[in-house]
């Protein structure tokens, strides 16, 4: 990890901090999962039943180093927040959790009724359990149709890895690295 981000090796025009999947690594977690649901058509109105995720495959934590590239993104939306918990076979939600301080949001509590211009902002904290390959699933209703929408990584599950205490950890700042 001595190379800065946007240096080094490229694979297929890109760098580690710019395709990290490349390069064999995973997102290390807790990670956060943005969702913006609105519906196509213009005049039509969806209600959002249910998400429910799906753990894949758990493995034991994966070894080697984490690197905090300190990026940040968001719009301002307003959330409707929740977290949930690899560390048991079945995932599940974490009762009432705290809501997150740097970003407005409320509780996430189904339903919700979203339309072409009154999109819902989901945003939901993954903690993983070792390294875990999971994928989500977004129940819908408009009145005469129901669906799921399945929720991964361009038709394969997300990936991710929980940060163990023995792992070194670095943070690029201002060009420089830092261990944390």
């Amino acid at each position: 990890m001595n190379t800065p981000p946007g240096a080094g090796k490229r694979i297929q025009g890109m760098t580690w901090d710019q395709d990290p999947d490349a390069f064999g690594a995973v997102p290390a977690g807790p990670v956060k999962l943005h969702m913006a649901v609105t519906t196509k058509a213009v005049r039509s109105a969806v209600i959002l039943k249910s998400l429910t995720f799906h753990l894949v495959e758990k493995k034991t934590p994966v070894e080697g180093t984490h690197v905090n590239l300190g990026r940040a993104c968001g719009n301002g939306a307003t959330y409707h927040y929740g977290v949930i918990n690899f560390d048991k076979d079945a995932p599940y939600w974490v009762t009432r959790p705290a809501l997150p301080s740097k970003e407005r949001s409320d509780e996430l509590k189904f339903p919700y009724k979203v339309t072409s211009t009154d999109p819902s902002v989901l945003l939901v904290t993954v903690i993983p359990s070792g390294y875990c390959k999971w994928d989500a699933k977004l129940e819908w209703t408009d009145g005469k149709t129901s669906g799921t929408y399945v929720i991964n990584d361009h038709g394969h599950p997300f990936e991710t890895a929980e940060i163990q205490k023995k792992v070194r950890s670095f943070e690029w700042v201002g060009g420089k690295r830092n261990e944390v």
